[in-house]
């Protein structure tokens, strides 16, 4: 009896996922990785050593860049992204990064060393703004983009989403998320990457847990509650609208 392979590339439609930090982007990744096979994801920083060409060649592309990095590369592809309860989203990341070893970033030492009000001070910092800054709603309105694909940007690191107008980023973003096939939410993870992984042709998912930081803690501190506020502005804005569109589908 002929036995058929059949490629996965058959089955696997192409995709490209904007991996927000602390989104459960990870366990994404992990099951793209099981789906697709290793050499046919590019992920985390990956792209940053990559030119478009070279991109181009991974059926799932995914890392921390924004969608202006990714539209050179949607014509194929399916686009989707994650979100998350913004201030959920900053306890986590706080959580994550005093877990690290201090010497690994200057987020990691500042999170080892100060409580989350110190933390979030640093907040003006240029570091620390590409992180905290409104982060959701600037990966979707521009976000970490890579000189190898548009060499006529500065480097990433140089990247301020502090220079962007606030209402011009907000109607961006808002604008933006009509362009993606589905965006989901960590609060209803399993539903939503099931809903995902079905439309890319993979119906049946495991879905494990990965690089999880809970964020429930209570924060009795006012000043702390404000400046999550100031920080995540921009990001409950978009964030609401996006459940708008989304959530029900």
């Amino acid at each position: 009896i002929m036995k058929l392979t059949i490629s996965r590339k058959k089955f696997v439609k192409n995709a490209i996922f904007i991996h927000i930090q602390k989104t459960a982007g990870t366990s994404d990744q992990n099951i793209a990785l099981h789906h697709y096979g290793n050499d046919q994801v590019c992920s985390h920083g990956d792209y940053l050593k990559l030119d478009l060409e070279a991109c181009k060649k991974f059926q799932f592309i995914s890392g921390h860049f924004g969608i202006k990095f990714a539209e050179p590369l949607l014509s194929d592809r399916y686009l989707f992204t994650f979100l998350r309860d913004p201030t959920d989203r900053i306890i986590s990341l706080y959580k994550f990064l005093s877990r690290q070893p201090a010497d690994q970033s200057v987020l990691a030492a500042a999170a080892s060393s100060e409580d989350l009000k110190g933390f979030l001070m640093r907040a003006n910092e240029l570091e620390f703004a590409n992180r905290l800054w409104n982060n959701q709603a600037w990966q979707l309105h521009s976000g970490w983009v890579s000189a190898a694909v548009l060499p006529d940007l500065k480097r990433d690191v140089e990247t301020d989403p502090r220079d962007i107008d606030p209402v011009a980023m907000t109607e961006g973003a808002r604008q933006n998320l009509r362009r993606f096939d589905r965006i989901g939410f960590v609060e209803s993870f399993d539903r939503d990457i099931r809903k995902i992984f079905k439309d890319l042709g993979a119906p049946h998912i495991k879905v494990p847990k990965s690089n999880s930081s809970a964020s429930s803690f209570e924060i009795a501190d006012k000043e702390t509650l404000s400046l999550i506020d100031e920080i995540t502005e921009l990001d409950r804005l978009v964030f609401e609208d996006a459940k708008k569109l989304f959530l029900a589908k």
